[in-house]
């Protein structure tokens, strides 16, 4: 004999609940967007106000025109952080995410040493260089782990994952990379860009994996790119092929994503 249970009533998704969850998807938004434009609107800024070349890395637009948008950028990313929360039952990845937003605001508040440095501003540059550090170590954890484990029904793909996961490997790379040119060959490493481009490489990790959790795509968009990151990190022929193969994988997306 089968045993029946009378069905079991969930409770209806209320007004509130889709405004936290809006909010929640926001402030992931606001953070992605935030790290991806930001070496854009540093060097190109620089470029139009000040005019010439290149800076030795992201930091040094502290000493440029560019300065203010640097610090108003790392401290808003900083609040951003500390306002995301993971529940009442992730006590210790909210101290991951509070932990980072400190280390944004420390690197936007402590600059990087510039050319003839004094003696304080070598300290100060210690401060900035420990948390950019932090700053990135910290929310590759957050990129790889968190994010492909905190995941509903209605954010996860088949291959979303591994945006998530490249992203937390190209921070973590890196830094690696960063601190052994720095050990190595600091003076050919700045004149080559070579600090630049690693810094940049990060931000746009850390910003892609936000937007990406912030459902900032519609969802047969973020499968497709997904999809194609997938075949990056797997190594599969042709998956850095032709920019008209990912348009159609845009246009017209497997269902089995």
């Amino acid at each position: 004999m089968v045993t029946q249970y009378p069905p079991v009533e969930l409770p209806e998704e209320t007004a509130d609940d889709r405004a936290i969850t809006l909010t929640y998807l926001d402030l992931r938004k606001a953070i992605g967007i935030i790290g991806i434009t930001l070496p854009f609107v540093l060097v190109l800024g620089k470029m139009l106000i000040d005019g010439g070349g290149l800076q030795s890395s992201l930091s040094a637009y502290y000493y440029t025109s560019t300065r203010n948008y640097f610090i108003g950028a790392m401290c808003a990313m900083g609040v951003f952080l500390i306002s995301y929360r993971y529940g009442s039952k992730s006590d210790w990845a909210n101290r991951l995410t509070n932990l980072a937003s400190l280390a944004a605001i420390g690197v936007g508040l402590f600059p990087t040493a510039p050319k003839h440095a004094t003696d304080a501003q070598l300290r100060l540059s210690q401060v900035h260089a420990i948390s950019a550090a932090t700053f990135f170590i910290v929310l590759g954890f957050v990129s790889f782990f968190l994010f492909t484990s905190n995941q509903t029904k209605q954010e996860r793909f088949r291959h979303e994952d591994w945006v998530y996961r490249g992203c937390g490997l190209t921070m973590w790379g890196s830094i690696i990379a960063l601190g052994v040119s720095n050990a190595s060959f600091a003076s050919a490493a700045s004149d080559h860009r070579l600090l630049l481009i690693l810094e940049t490489l990060m931000v746009l990790a850390f910003g892609t994996s936000w937007l990406v959790k912030g459902q900032f795509l519609d969802s047969k968009t973020r499968a497709a790119v997904a999809h194609k990151v997938t075949l990056m990190y797997r190594g599969a022929p042709g998956a850095l092929g032709m920019r008209g193969h990912l348009r159609g994988h845009l246009r017209t997306p497997r269902h089995s994503h």
